[in-house]
């Protein structure tokens, strides 16, 4: 179970642009992130993202939450 536990080998890095709200305005957030290549046996590679951003989102978390109130306020 201990090699479950290693850390994995950087494949490369990668860069996203992520829209954000700050003060009522939009903001791009450039993200950048690595990708990792299991030590395993299983040939499978995994990505460090920051809280809030999710995979492949061109959004963030805040403007999610920032859509669902105006939503929950019309209703």
């Amino acid at each position: 179970m201990s090699h479950l536990r290693q850390v994995g080998a950087a494949k490369r890095c990668l860069e996203s642009p992520v829209r954000s709200i700050a003060y009522h305005q939009i903001v791009f957030l450039d993200v950048t992130y690595g990708e990792y290549r299991a030590r395993s046996h299983c040939c499978s590679t995994f990505r460090t993202l920051p809280p809030g951003i999710v995979f492949k989102a061109r959004y963030d978390d805040k403007v999610r939450q920032a859509v669902l109130d105006r939503i929950l306020e019309d209703a």
